[in-house]
């Protein structure tokens, strides 16, 4: 028997009414020589849409390769903001915002990008009791990993993983009648892959519920966490860190301009220069340290080059 897609279209339709939902994901991964599967995520949170579209996040994500590393993210208004370990409130710069939304940003449910994915993929329906009410079964299968890495689901960004190495995957999208609208209720991924040391398994399971609750996201209370010196930056610069002790970012400039462009912008702002040293890190990486002072007021400026970028950060000291 074929699935019949009419019924994915309609569910994209019905998904397009919404201004609400729910969604609790894990991702689970098993590793060559693994004996038993590992929880690696977990997502817990709420989403509004406006036609069909993520408008609102409010989410709360636990990272298990990372020593359960917890981290809210409220995303309102196109502005990401984050807190890990219930400290305090940062804006997401750019580059972190990216990277979040790796995660958070497939908390959006089943829309046509995703039909254009599955519409030419092998089919199998089948139905299931789920969270006590039935659901229509589909289970797609024969997708490469750029079909994976598109499709909505708490696995991560799949698009890191090697191109060229063996891979199967499966995707399973679950329907139900809710309030009279058939809407998806749940997704699996299942991502099979080997890169030459024998199969590797992740798994993405989500669930959606709450559809329509009223709900009202809004950006974080109190005082949101920023470098306190005013700075320019190159054009060019990629923040990756903006937090009240350090401030950090990318740049193509050459170390010597960066160098020399916080000189003149430091002691034109009444800094002294300070001590310059160079010193590696653990891992090779050559960094030069130049220190500046302002009356109480101490500051460290790092400069590292990498393959293709330069690395600026700048750190507030200890008074002495």
């Amino acid at each position: 028997m074929a699935c019949d897609l009419e019924r994915l279209v309609e569910a994209v339709d019905s998904v397009a009414l919404l201004t609400s939902y729910r969604q609790e994901a894990t991702a689970y991964g098993q590793f060559a020589n693994q004996q038993v599967r590992q929880r690696m995520l977990t997502l817990n949170g709420a989403v509004e849409t406006t036609d069909g579209q993520v408008s609102a996040i409010d989410m709360r994500m636990v990272s298990y390769t990372d020593a359960g590393t917890s981290i809210h993210i409220i995303m309102v208004d196109d502005q990401m903001y984050y807190s890990q370990e219930e400290g305090q409130w940062q804006v997401a710069t750019e580059f972190i915002a990216e990277t979040l939304s790796a995660q958070i940003g497939q908390a959006r449910t089943i829309d046509d990008a995703l039909l254009e994915i599955l519409e030419d993929k092998p089919c199998e329906p089948f139905s299931e009791s789920m969270d006590g009410r039935m659901a229509e079964g589909f289970r797609f299968s024969e997708f490469d990993l750029v079909d994976l890495a598109a499709l909505p689901s708490a696995a991560g960004d799949l698009s890191q993983l090697p191109a060229d190495m063996e891979a199967s995957g499966e995707y399973i999208i679950w329907l139900a009648e809710v309030d009279d609208l058939l809407l998806p209720v749940g997704t699996q991924l299942t991502l099979t892959f080997d890169v030459g040391d024998g199969d590797s398994v992740i798994e993405a399971i989500t669930k959606l519920s709450d559809f329509n609750a009223p709900l009202d996201i809004v950006a974080p209370d109190g005082e949101i966490a920023t470098f306190p010196i005013e700075l320019p930056r190159p054009d060019d610069a990629v923040v990756f860190l903006d937090e009240s002790t350090g401030l950090a970012f990318f740049t193509i400039e050459p170390p010597e301009v960066i160098k020399a462009f916080y000189i003149d912008a430091l002691t034109a702002d009444g800094w002294t220069v300070g001590e310059n040293s160079k010193e590696t890190t653990a891992d090779g990486q050559n960094v030069e340290l130049q220190r500046f002072s302002r009356g109480e007021e101490r500051l460290e400026m790092a400069i590292a080059v990498t393959d293709d970028d330069t690395i600026v950060a700048f750190s507030l000291l200890e008074t002495p």
